[in-house]
């Protein structure tokens, strides 16, 4: 039968380490270590472990960096195609190397091409017109017969 001894907090020693100056490993700045292994500022901006989060964070997102690289020089897709990419591909199927076309929309629409997917538009004289861009293609709505939309499609 053994005696155990409590000991209050204050007896105990709290580290055999050293309190020292170190510099932390995230934002440079010099704070007082409290053990061996603390290599982040222990408070910062108000919030506990901010530097040594941010750093988590940081070197998280260097190695996702770098496994997409490493994806992509495979010949995987890394990032799902967008309905912009698949119009982009459209407007460059129908163009070939052609600089502009006319186009109607029955055509766009045989390719796949969604007329609400676009990187920007531009008003055309302060109306309703606009033209649309697609990567480096422009749209520009040139006339309609009934339903069908007539398109002057240009490569920039």
């Amino acid at each position: 039968m053994g005696v155990e001894i409590m000991m209050d907090s204050e007896q105990r020693p709290f580290s055999t380490h050293f309190m020292e100056e170190r510099m932390c490993e995230y934002c440079s700045e010099i704070f007082i270590a409290h053990h061996g292994l603390q290599r982040y500022c222990p408070e910062k901006y108000g919030k506990k472990d901010d530097c040594k989060a941010e750093q988590k964070k940081m070197v998280k997102e260097q190695r996702l960096a770098e496994r997409v690289i490493e994806l992509s020089h495979s010949g995987m897709k890394v990032y799902p195609e967008t309905q912009i990419d698949r119009n982009y591909q459209a407007l460059s199927k129908i163009m070939g190397s052609d600089l502009e076309k006319m186009v109607e929309c029955t055509l766009l629409d045989d390719f796949g091409y969604e007329i609400s997917h676009f990187n920007s538009r531009t008003a055309i004289n302060e109306g309703n017109n606009f033209l649309i861009h697609v990567g480096d293609f422009t749209l520009d709505r040139i006339g309609q017969k009934g339903t069908v939309l007539t398109f002057k499609i240009t490569r920039l």
